[in-house]
């Protein structure tokens, strides 16, 4: 509740209650942990209200409890003479209160902690993960700050800046992503198309085929940009050469059909026979024969003829 760690004698107390210490005239003390010279002594005090005043006494009501431990100070608690100090503790008590300082209030204003923002620029919320846009990550003391408002999920940096807002699904576990925020917009639409533009050998065919998109989805031109390099990564430049220049022929207007042409032709390259490296086997003779051995193959045809039989 007051510490958060301590360094051989430098406390370090928490973010609230080292607002509040600041603002005091006092200096506060702490005691070691399991050390009966100090801690010991408020433990014991609360032993003997539990062991002295509570057991075994009945009461019908809290408020009679406490009317009754007010009569046990008066009489006992604070009455008697202690064993150990052979005072009073009401006269110790009397004492004291001339060298305690007045009560000041302090206003604690706490710290906004915020809600970790993930690498792959995400925040978790409630059993629910939303989407941020790129960048909102950026080292692990990334932080946002989260808000509900009329069935909505209000998203702000720490200056309380509005980041973005989701609509709150039903139930838990649920990925709340706004495509946004998955697009690089880092570059201009024009940039990424001369990009693309450059991939090609032919540029009057790729130009043909890029007009044609950019008629067919003005608004997603970005994504189909996106979606023809990630073809080049994953299928090389000659299938995406003979891609092209199919979907011109047959007046292909989207890059899935440029990528379903791509794979094709990729695919087709990546299953050529290469040839096969010698094995080279380790062990003793007997494993080294058994390299050697090939296994019998069974022909689909008599499987066939023995169904057809029957």
């Amino acid at each position: 509740m007051f510490l958060y760690d301590e360094n051989i004698g430098d406390y370090i107390m928490t973010t609230v209650f080292d607002s509040y210490v600041k603002g005091c005239v006092f200096k506060p003390i702490f005691c070691r942990p399991a050390d009966p010279e100090s801690k010991g002594k408020v433990e014991n005090v609360v032993k003997y209200v539990k062991q002295n005043f509570l057991q075994n006494r009945q009461f019908t009501t809290v408020d009679d409890l406490n009317e009754e431990g007010i009569k046990w100070l008066q009489r006992t608690g604070n009455a008697m003479v202690h064993n150990t100090t052979c005072k009073i503790p009401f006269e110790e008590w009397k004492e004291e209160c001339r060298h305690l300082l007045p009560y000041i209030p302090i206003t604690v204003s706490e710290e906004k902690k915020g809600y970790k923002v993930i690498k792959n620029n995400t925040v978790r919320y409630k059993s629910n993960t939303y989407s941020v846009p790129p960048g909102t990550y950026v080292n692990e003391e990334s932080r946002v700050l989260l808000s509900e408002e009329n069935g909505s999920l209000i998203i702000a940096d720490m200056e309380d800046v509005l980041i973005t807002r989701h609509v709150i699904p039903a139930g838990k576990g649920n990925l709340t992503i706004n495509k946004n925020h998955r697009r690089d917009r880092s570059s201009s639409i024009d940039q990424i198309r001369e990009t693309v533009e450059s991939l090609f050998i032919n540029k009057d065919e790729i130009n043909v085929f890029l007009n044609k998109v950019k008629e067919t989805y003005p608004r997603y031109m970005r994504d189909q940009l996106a979606t023809l390099l990630d073809c080049f990564d994953i299928y090389g430049s000659e299938a995406c050469q003979q891609a092209l220049t199919l979907c011109n022929i047959n007046r292909f207007k989207s890059a899935n059909d440029f990528k379903a042409l791509a794979s094709t032709f990729g695919r087709n390259s990546s299953h050529e026979r290469k040839d096969v490296l010698p094995v080279k086997p380790l062990g003793d003779e007997s494993a080294r024969m058994m390299v050697n051995i090939e296994p019998n193959r069974s022909c689909i045809d008599d499987y066939q003829t023995i169904f057809t039989a029957n």
